[in-house]
């Protein structure tokens, strides 16, 4: 089932409310007849009603799609910190397939990955930046003739500046999602990567958080401005004082 997203539809109503009185306002002064003024604010408020919710929902759909991929990225560095050198080498090589003149076929867990002719890469994903050390013991560990290819979540800065006096290719954590996701080579499941479904309790305690007392009183507030222009302003009244109670309520005693 879809979930309803009550702030952007709240707001909306709000708005509509606000710019149905303003219009309503200044119509009457130029002394329409209410009916008419009525129609007319009601079809402007809409109008408007209609584009806020538009340009709402294509900002927050951008925001959320931000925060998935925030979220996919975070999985996936997990993912590759909890997996074998060799894992990770026979995922992430392909993205260089180009500068790759053997194939990965075997693939060695010491070294991680002899797999290109003048490069020699090294999968160091860890749960911590990369520290200096680690890249230290990369160097030492990087057979001769071959140019260094640190692959990592990331680095500190003692590591970043040690890569760049020696000259050492890095593809990060952000990187390396971004080239995956674009070959569409990430993951199809991912370790530990499955998200804890909340339980009844739960989603009641997260519902009933202070900061959303707002979106409470807006309805309510909405639904009660537009009892004054109904034809059965009995249910707007008795939503609106509802609503407007329960933000009271959680305001005072909802959950931080």
């Amino acid at each position: 089932m879809k979930k309803i997203d009550f702030p952007l539809w709240s707001d909306t109503i709000f708005f509509f409310a606000c710019s149905f009185l303003v219009s309503l306002c200044i119509l009457r002064y130029y002394d329409l007849s209410m009916w008419l003024a009525a129609l007319l604010s009601a079809a402007l408020a809409f109008a408007s009603a209609v584009l806020v919710f538009g340009l709402g929902y294509l900002w927050r759909r951008k925001k959320f799609l931000l925060n998935r991929d925030l979220e996919e990225k975070e999985k996936l560095m997990l993912h590759l910190a909890l997996s074998s050198p060799q894992a990770n080498a026979q995922l992430i090589l392909p993205v260089f397939e180009k500068d790759c003149t053997d194939k990965k076929t075997n693939v060695d867990p010491d070294s991680n990955a002899d797999a290109a002719d003048t490069q020699h890469f090294r999968f160091l994903f860890t749960m911590q930046p990369l520290s200096a050390d680690a890249v230290a013991e990369a160097i030492r560990d990087c057979p001769s003739g071959k140019t260094l290819h640190i692959v990592c979540n990331a680095l500190t800065g003692e590591a970043a500046r040690l890569c760049e006096r020696f000259d050492i290719s890095v593809t990060d954590g952000n990187n390396a999602y971004a080239l995956l996701k674009e070959k569409n080579l990430l993951p199809e499941k991912y370790i530990c990567g499955e998200k804890k479904k909340r339980g009844v309790r739960e989603r009641i305690r997260f519902g009933l958080r202070k900061k959303n007392s707002r979106s409470f009183f807006f309805s309510g507030a909405a639904l009660l401005v537009l009892s004054l222009f109904s034809f059965f302003p009995l249910y707007y009244i008795i939503g609106g004082c509802t609503l407007v109670f329960a933000s009271v309520l959680v305001r005072i005693f909802g959950y931080a």
